[in-house]
Formats: structure tokens, sequence, C-alpha cells
């Protein structure tokens, strides 16, 4: 969290040193209709957790609720305010406590309980952007349709299960870039990309099983995306 402060407070140092900038960084701007931005950060999910777990359970699922992302995406501008774009974006979290004593399939265990959860989603997205007065800057849009595939490599105890589902949901994104340079751009911003997962397929010892939920069971994938990063347009 320190450094996601610091990062800021940089952000806006740079930013009110850009405004000294002008017409070069206009004229650059007005044809430059192409864009690769890479971005990382802090997520969390935020489904709700159900009110009747223990304390442990709440523990586990809330360490597991916060993970890392990443994306990547790259941008056509058919006008100076407005474009569409392709763009991957990846939620990872893990979490594993150990020494633990758990009842599973009507069985006691004494061991290790981990998940290492990815969740990757591929939109296409509508994209908008609107410039500062200086031109050294501009506040940016996206939103779309997305696949959305999720993974989970889980274990409890001596069983080792692996559960992949897919399903299509919407990818949000907001966020401010800053020039450095004719090409390049620092941004901040933030991703919100909403699913749910009514049926998957689970793997148990080498078993392939195929689980469908009711819509009260849905397994909610949507996550909340802090990130930071560089945009690089030509």
């Amino acid at each position: 969290m320190k450094k996601l402060i610091l990062f800021i407070l940089f952000f806006g140092v740079i930013n009110v040193s850009a405004q000294k900038r002008s017409a070069p960084i206009d004229s650059v701007r007005k044809v430059n209709k192409f864009s690769i931005s890479m971005m990382g950060g802090l997520s969390w999910r935020v489904a709700q957790t159900d009110p009747a777990a223990t304390p442990l359970e709440k523990a586990y699922i809330k360490d597991l609720k916060s993970g890392k992302s990443y994306s990547i995406a790259g941008k056509y501008y058919f006008k100076k305010k407005f474009g569409v774009g392709l763009k991957f974006n990846s939620h990872l979290s893990e979490v594993q406590f150990n020494n633990l004593y758990m009842e599973y399939n009507g069985h006691n265990y004494y061991g290790v309980l981990s998940d290492d959860i990815a969740i990757n989603s591929f939109a296409a997205t509508f994209s908008g952007r609107v410039f500062n007065r200086s031109q050294t800057g501009y506040f940016m849009f996206d939103g779309g349709l997305a696949f959305i595939s999720y993974r989970d490599d889980a274990r409890i105890a001596d069983n080792k299960v692996l559960i992949k589902g897919y399903t299509a949901g919407i990818n949000l994104s907001a966020g401010y870039a800053l020039s450095l340079t004719r090409n390049i751009a620092v941004t901040l911003g933030f991703d919100y990309i909403m699913g749910s997962l009514s049926e998957y397929d689970q793997t148990e010892n080498g078993v392939k099983t195929r689980i469908t939920l009711n819509d009260n069971q849905t397994q909610g994938l949507a996550h909340i995306d802090v990130v930071g990063g560089l945009i690089v347009s030509f």
C-alpha cells in the first residue's frame, strides 16, 4: 500500500510539471491512432462471503480474495476521442494454510489446504479519451463484453482438485494517462470485471465431473483492480 501511495504522489508531481508543455504533444496526439498499454497492480474479488462460514473459513476466503492483476490492451482510435480495442486481464491469487483439521466429502483430514486461482478475461472494448487543455494528459475509459476463464488448482490434504470453467461477462475500466514523451505515457486507473460461473469441470484425483450450480450457488468472479503502467502510442 505504501508503494501505491508513493506512486500516486509521484504521478501527481509529474502531472503538475507536465502542464508547462504545450503544442508539440498536441500535434502528435492528433495523429496517434494506435496504442498499446501494459498494466499491473492489486486486485480484490467482490463476491460476498457466506455469513454462515466459520471464522477460520472467513479468514481463508479473505486472503484468497486479494491478489494481483495484470493486463495488456491494444486500441485503434478512429477519431481523436473514440476507438475500439482488445484487452486481456488476469487476476491471480494464491493461499495456503498448513496443519489444519478438515472435513471433506464425509471424511476427516489433517494437513494442507490451498488454492491457486487464475481468472482470465478477453474483451472486445469500446474506448474513449478526453484530453486536458494543455494536451499533456487525458482521461480514458473502456467498456465491452468479455470471455472469462476460471481455473483453481486446489489441495485438500492428500486430495488434488482442479476446477476449470468458462463464462461471459463485462470488462469496464477508467483512468488517467500522463504523457512523458511524444509516444509514451504513464497511467493510473482501475478495472472492474463482472461475471459469474454457473457450471464447471472438476477433476479430483484423476476423476473428471461436470458440476452445475443453482442460481443461488453461482461462483462470483467479479473483481476490482487498481493498476498502473505504461501506454505506447503511435
